[in-house]
């Protein structure tokens, strides 16, 4: 299992960044990453979802035209940080209180998905590497134990 030391959590070298929500951790890692992107992850917060127009609704169903239904992944919070961090992508997550297969699973899949070829975990505090390395995680991740 790969632990990446606290000194070189912000280097270069994984494509996909993983970090706990402020809400979800008392790790203070989400708060320097969102400081590091200009604060994207806070703002997305305050945003709403887009509505499909009424008027193409009504075209839609007086045409029997399928109405394309957006779905979004609630569980991640996707942010593109090239240019700001050393990484591609920073995803956000609500960590489950112990780790578990299926998430790692999912964020692999997640992964896959934006062609990213390596995986950064900052752990939530909860997390143990002891509980971390039972799973047997794929070479693709990498762990970062500490917060700063």
């Amino acid at each position: 299992m790969n632990i990446t030391q606290q000194a070189q959590s912000f280097s270069a070298g994984c494509d996909l960044w993983v970090c706990p929500t402020y809400d979800s951790s008392p790790s203070r890692w989400a708060a320097s990453i969102d400081w590091q992107l200009n604060f994207a992850h806070s703002k997305q917060g305050s945003h709403e979802k887009a509505e499909m127009n009424l008027n193409l609704q009504k075209i839609l169903s007086k045409t029997a035209l399928p109405q394309a239904s957006l779905q979004f992944d609630t569980d991640f919070t996707l942010i593109p940080a090239e240019g700001h961090l050393p990484t591609k992508w920073i995803v956000f997550f609500n960590p489950p209180e112990q780790p578990q297969a299926a998430f790692l699973q999912k964020l692999l899949k997640k992964a896959e998905g934006l062609n990213a070829q390596s995986i950064r975990v900052f752990l939530p505090a909860q997390w143990s590497t002891e509980k971390i390395q039972k799973l047997n995680p794929d070479s693709r991740f990498q762990f970062v134990k500490t917060s700063p």
